[in-house]
Parts: structure tokens; sequence; C-alpha cells
């Protein structure tokens, strides 16, 4: 009999559960390895799981949010209509804080040397007011291979009306670079607001690479250990794709781990007879949130993901970068800050004792007493207090007050 098997990657541990065909549970964890595919396949062995008789897989991964979150993306590029480069530079008036004088917005994900202007436009009617220039288009994609970009981003002006220019500008792109990764706003989000719909569609040719890669490698670790079975991924709207259909419009998975934490969530409350409950899914870089109403989880169009704004459906879950794994320091003003770097699963946090150095909130948790060393990772990890302790002496030289709070 067939079973079926629902693996979460996270950016510290992977979990894998599995339903047998005769309807029981098994469940089973691993440390995530570096290429997190591997430790999908072991979080399978550990289940004891024959991979041909597996008739599909459910996916949710954190890739996507992890690659946000601290900045280890691809080298994207952007090419938008002239005159426009400077729409992820100046983000919206709006403050979120009127009484914080030294508030910053959000650094964007592409610099201004790679933010290029193509001599075109567009009118919100869909009428061309200035045909696409072929010679600024190549000299664009040009410009951008010279910077070694290895992912485009395409948003022209008014392209949701008339979405004809980034098609034939996407053509001149795999002409010129065949092989960069490239995204359209006229595909991955085709509406107006043209700060959020710019925001989106660079999101997607970020994390792009990243997903279409480690996708690729997810079904050929599994076809190799004779999988036959179907591979779906979460998407970040609570439903599944393909991975053909997640590797083309990467935003959408972007809450792709946390959308199952929360439909897990209601789907508890539900059979506990509870209404309204608060989705709290704390992992190894992030901590991501989420409020139920009425037993149904809240929908949005517009979130944001590290202060970046992306318009897509999706669950309305609030992510910031505090996870276990997250790494205290010292800014030059003598404040401290937790994240948005994490320690991952290699090292880890230095209590794991594999050789971290750097004190993370698992390190503050076990100092404190919150984690119960016997039971951690099912008995099959020993903490190492000491080195947990070490690992907060450059915090405690700067900041002897927190000697007292992680004693």
């Amino acid at each position: 009999m067939e079973s079926l098997v629902g693996i979460d990657v996270g950016g510290t541990f992977t979990d894998a559960v599995m339903v047998t065909g005769d309807g029981q549970i098994r469940v089973a964890k691993a440390m995530t390895a570096a290429n997190q595919s591997l430790s999908a396949v072991e979080a399978i062995e550990k289940l004891e799981g024959d991979f041909t008789a597996i008739a599909a897989i459910v996916h949710g991964t954190t890739v996507a949010t992890n690659a946000i979150l601290e900045r280890k993306g691809a080298n994207v590029g952007l090419i938008t209509t002239e005159g426009f480069r400077d729409v992820l530079e100046f983000q919206r008036q709006e403050r979120r804080n009127i009484w914080d004088l030294f508030a910053e917005k959000p650094q964007p994900l592409v610099p201004r040397r790679r933010r290029l202007g193509v001599l075109e436009r567009m009118m919100a009617t869909g009428k061309p007011r200035i045909a696409l220039d072929l010679e600024s288009a190549r000299a664009c994609v040009a410009r951008l291979r010279e910077e070694g970009c290895t992912s485009v981003a395409i948003c022209l002006i008014n392209s949701y009306a008339n979405p004809d220019h980034e098609r034939r500008l996407a053509r001149v792109l795999e002409e010129e670079a065949p092989g960069v990764y490239t995204v359209i706003s006229s595909v991955i989000a085709s509406h107006f607001r043209e700060y959020d719909r710019m925001s989106t569609t660079v999101l997607s040719a970020y994390v792009g690479p990243k997903i279409k890669t480690y996708l690729s490698e997810f079904r050929e670790r599994f076809a190799a250990r004779r999988f036959r079975g179907g591979i779906l991924v979460m998407g970040s709207n609570g439903g599944v794709m393909p991975p053909e259909g997640a590797s083309e419009h990467a935003a959408a998975t972007c809450l792709s781990g946390p959308a199952g934490g929360v439909l897990a969530t209601v789907q508890v409350a539900q059979e506990l007879g509870i209404r309204n409950a608060i989705s709290f899914d704390m992992g190894g870089t992030s901590t991501d949130v989420s409020l139920i109403r009425n037993g149904k989880a809240g929908m949005s169009t517009r979130s944001e993901i590290s202060g970046l704004p992306i318009s897509l459906p999706q669950i309305h879950i609030e992510t910031v970068s505090a996870g276990g794994g997250s790494i205290a320091s010292i800014d030059t003003g003598g404040l401290l800050h937790v994240g948005p770097q994490s320690a991952g699963s290699s090292p880890g946090p230095a209590c794991y004792g594999f050789g971290g150095e750097e004190p993370t909130v698992t390190d503050a948790a076990f100092l404190m007493g919150l984690l119960r060393p016997a039971k951690f990772f099912g008995g099959a990890m020993r903490l190492d207090r000491e080195a947990a302790a070490r690992a907060f002496d450059k915090l405690l030289a700067v900041m002897p007050s927190l000697v007292e709070d992680i004693a």
C-alpha cells in the first residue's frame, strides 16, 4: 500500500511525516545540510520508508524565505523603463513610526549600478507611447552581463496593461544572454502599483535560481532512490504546485514552509473546537506568526518579507529574522541585535557542539534552562553548556548587564 509524505526543510532541522497505506503515522527529524535535498532524503530514510512505495510528497521549503532574510540570493539585475530605475530606492513615503528620527528603509536587493533603464514607454491604457528600442535593450543586457548577473527582473511601466514590450525584451535577453534566469512582471505580478509590482518581480528573480537548482536536485536525489510518485511544493497561499511551477514563480514559495504550519494550526484548532488562535512557528532562521479568525487563516495580496513588499495572494504571515539560530551581536553604538544572520545547522548554535562560536537564541534559551537537554533532538544530540557560555563571552564583555539575564 502506498504512503504519503510531508517534508518541511527548515534552516536548522528537516522534518518528515509519513502516513502509511494502513493509516500509521511516522515522524522523523534530521539536521539540515548545506544541500537541503540531502536532508530530505535522510529524514525519509529515518522513517524506514520504501521510496518506491511513496505515492506523493508534499514539500514545504524555507529556501526562498531564508535567502531573503539573510540576503543570500542571486546576483540579480533589473531592467525597467528609462527614468524609473530608482523606484526600488524611493519605495513609499509612509513612515511606520513618525517619531523615529533614525528610521531606515530596507536596502533594495538590486544595487543602483545593476538597475538599468531601457528606452520605451507604455501608457496606462495599454497603448505604446514610445516603442521599445532594441538597441537600448541590447545595451542593457550587455551591461548586466558585464556585472555578472545570473538573474534578471524585467519590470516596465504599465506592463500590466500591455505586456508586449516586456515579452520582446525577454526575447532579447534570451538571445543575448541564454541561461540567465529571467522574470517579467506581467507574468509574476500583473497589476498596478509600480513599487509593489517591481519589488515582487525582483524578489522572484532574487530567489528563483536557488529554488530552481534546489528543486532540480531534490527530484534527482529521489529519482535515484527509485521514487516514482508525484512531488508538490507548498505555495505561500496554502495551495500546492509542481516543481516546474515553483521554479518559474519562485516568489510564490516565499512563505512555503510557514504556510504549512498555519494550515496545521487551523486543523488542530478545529479539532479542539477553537475558532480564534495564533499560529507561532519559530524555526532556525525566522519566526512566523499568523492570526486565525473564525476557524480560517487570514489571506492577503499585499504583505512584506524583511520590509520588502510582495503582492501575491498568500496566507497573511508576519515573518521576522529571529529564529533559534539567529546570531546576537553588538553594533557600533553598543546596542544588542539579534539576526538576520543565522548559524543554521552547520556549524549551528554553539551548544550543538559542532564548532559554532557565535551566540544564538538557542544558546541563550539553553543557558536559561528553557531547553530539556535529555529530550533535545529526540535525545540523539547532547548539548554543550560550556560551549554555549563561551559564545556569550564577547557580548558579556561589552554588556555586563546580560550576565544576570542568562546566568
